[in-house]
């Protein structure tokens, strides 16, 4: 036992001198990119059901919707972005074969009130065309900056979460900020900021 205690002294009292390590230089290599794949075009029935917003309707709405697109005798169109996304839309095919190869300015059109008809009596005979937002951001000064955004209008469950008083539930607050934050523009240039009010 003896023996064994001062072996084992022996080697504890062994001390070996440190060296220095020197890693391996190494020049990282990237790895090679990703083919991207460009991406697919919607057929006919989606590019309708995409431009009237019906593509996750049910069955029976979108056999409605094509039937009725049908009837009128009109033909989706596609226009992409620079950055490859798909949008639709619908125009006679009279209409799509007048089009430039490449579309200079796309504006919305403003719908106006109609005359009032003498015959026409009764106002649920003839609803009135509310305009929407889309005249608004085409025709901003800010276009460019507003149609890398998406907006939704408010609508009457909105309102009346903003019409709620904080004092009886203060949590509301919080939801009101978020919604009031996406009316605002703010240019960090120089500090100014434009606040989208009301559109009438």
């Amino acid at each position: 036992s003896s023996d064994h205690v001062s072996a084992s002294l022996a080697v504890e009292d062994i001390k070996l001198p440190l060296l220095p390590v020197t890693l391996p230089k190494y020049q990282a290599v990237p790895s090679p990119p990703e083919p991207r794949q460009p991406p697919e075009t919607r057929t006919f029935d989606d590019a309708v059901l995409h431009s009237c917003g019906e593509l996750y309707a049910s069955v029976v709405e979108k056999q409605k919707t094509l039937g009725i697109v049908e009837v009128l005798g009109l033909k989706p169109f596609s226009i992409k972005d620079a950055h490859g996304v798909e949008q639709n839309a619908l125009a006679h095919s009279s209409v799509i074969s007048r089009f430039p190869a490449r579309p200079a300015e796309l504006r919305s059109v403003l719908s106006q009130k109609r005359k009032l008809d003498e015959h026409e009596s009764c106002s649920n005979c003839s609803p009135a065309l509310a305009p929407g937002s889309e005249h608004v951001f085409s025709s901003s000064p800010y276009a460019a900056r507003l149609a890398t955004r998406q907006y939704v209008e408010m609508n009457d469950e909105i309102c009346e979460l903003l019409n709620r008083d904080w004092q009886l539930s203060p949590h509301l607050r919080f939801s009101c900020a978020v919604i009031i934050a996406g009316c605002l523009l703010v240019n960090f240039r120089n500090g100014q900021a434009v606040i989208a009010n009301t559109v009438e």
